[in-house]
């Protein structure tokens, strides 16, 4: 960027805008590029006070749709002080308009008020990453056009509440629809304050995803009539339960403390699920008779780390209903099925694809592979304990088949044509 960059006014985009500490530019060279459009990043934030802050006057640049404040990501650095960062963001407030704002590497202590005005009409898109130390998370509740809300390394935050959507704030998030949260390493409480039935939170929320809050307790929010998408990943102490939400499109949940269903009333049936991942959960709490209602009919049914599971049917799982099977890291699996006389052929027809994984103890396949006219794809690895397959067993339309690091495998087929593996 050339020397006399302030003498510019017309300058129509403007991607990047680095503050340097010594040679760099100043933030104040901002003041009269009224004209700027588009997205914009402010980058070396940790190089501005309140002064040259103030004469930048962001809120002048009416044009900018979307913007990035983005200090450094060494938040240890000595020579940067929470308070003046605190100041600074309190001064770079945007015009009204904006629609988009991400925040990062932010060394204060709390966020400036701004970020949670509703006057922000047109802003539906906020992410906030690597705000190591703020301790509580701006009441963005009251956004009235925020769809996706992104939090992501918030050491110091322990609990989420009422602050989160607002105080006194009917409606909180209505038109939020994509949330997500990761790397909260000390957050234990999510109070979704759901005690107050005339206050409906999220109601418009699609996605939901959790990652790496490996001390998040409890349970997660009861009522959320419209999601379609569960993402729980490596949160070693939450409790999640699957009557809390509706027919989700995709349900992936992987390290939880705890599967269950507690809902007293009769088990419906999931039957828009389309993807149910189920991995590494170390107590799973659902009757037989439940599982197969509401995971009965998923498209893509994929298991993978449960150390206990002896069979799918232990837990109401079935080959039943699903057209993609993928099964990892189950050592003590020996069948899919506990009791494979029962399969219906017809029914168990829909399977294309069948895929097993690192399953040391499995030692026999369903007697019904060859009913299953339908599969065209199946993979078999690290399976030592299996030996063969049974008599005529291959599927007819079968396309592709992978077999590898099985050692114990001697035939395939039938035992008269011998086919050595």
């Amino acid at each position: 960027m050339p020397s006399g960059f302030d003498q510019l006014t017309k300058p129509q985009t403007l991607s990047n805008f680095v503050i340097g500490e010594d040679d760099g530019h100043l933030i104040r060279e901002l003041k009269n590029l009224s004209s700027l459009r588009g997205n914009f990043c402010l980058s070396g934030l940790e190089n501005v006070n309140g002064q040259d802050a103030r004469e930048a006057k962001l809120n002048e640049k009416l044009g900018i749709d979307g913007l990035v404040l983005q200090w450094g990501a060494d938040l240890e650095n000595s020579t940067r002080k929470k308070e003046v960062e605190e100041r600074v963001f309190d001064i770079l407030r945007p015009q009204k308009k904006l629609e988009q704002l991400i925040i990062e590497n932010y060394g204060g202590v709390k966020f400036s008020s701004w970020i949670t005005y509703s006057s922000f009409k047109n802003l539906s898109s906020l992410k906030l990453r690597n705000c190591k130390n703020c301790k509580s998370l701006p009441s963005v509740g009251r956004l009235p056009l925020l769809k996706d809300l992104s939090i992501i390394s918030f050491d110091q935050v322990q609990k989420v509440g009422v602050e989160f959507f607002g105080e006194n704030t009917l409606n909180p998030f209505a038109s939020l629809e994509i949330l997500s949260f990761e790397s909260l390493p000390n957050w234990k409480e999510w109070d979704t304050c759901e005690g107050d039935e005339k206050v409906l939170k999220l109601p418009s929320l699609r996605e939901l995803s959790i990652k790496t809050c490996r001390q998040l307790l409890g349970r997660l929010p009861t009522h959320l009539p419209s999601l379609q998408k569960l993402e729980i990943h490596r949160c070693t102490s939450l409790v999640v339960s699957i009557s809390s939400f509706p027919s989700p499109c995709e349900l992936s949940i992987s390290g939880c403390a705890e599967l269950v269903d507690d809902c007293s009333s009769p088990a419906k049936e999931l039957s828009s699920l389309q993807t149910l991942s189920l991995s590494n959960i170390s107590k799973f709490n659902i009757p037989a008779d439940k599982t197969m209602l509401r995971f009965g009919n998923s498209e893509h049914l994929e298991i993978d780390g449960w150390e206990e599971l002896a069979s799918l049917s232990q837990h109401g799982f079935s080959l039943v209903g699903h057209r993609l099977i993928t099964v990892r890291r189950c050592p003590q699996l020996q069948s899919l099925e506990a009791e494979e006389a029962e399969l219906q052929p017809d029914k168990i027809s829909r399977v294309e694809s069948l895929k097993i994984a690192s399953c040391d103890g499995l030692n026999r396949l369903p007697q019904v592979l060859h009913e299953l006219t339908f599969l065209t794809v199946m993979e078999i690895q690290n399976c030592p304990s299996l030996v063969s397959f049974a008599e005529n067993n291959l599927p007819p339309n079968l396309k592709k088949l992978k077999i590898a690091d099985c050692e114990n495998l001697e035939y395939l087929v039938d035992e008269k044509k011998i086919i050595k593996v």
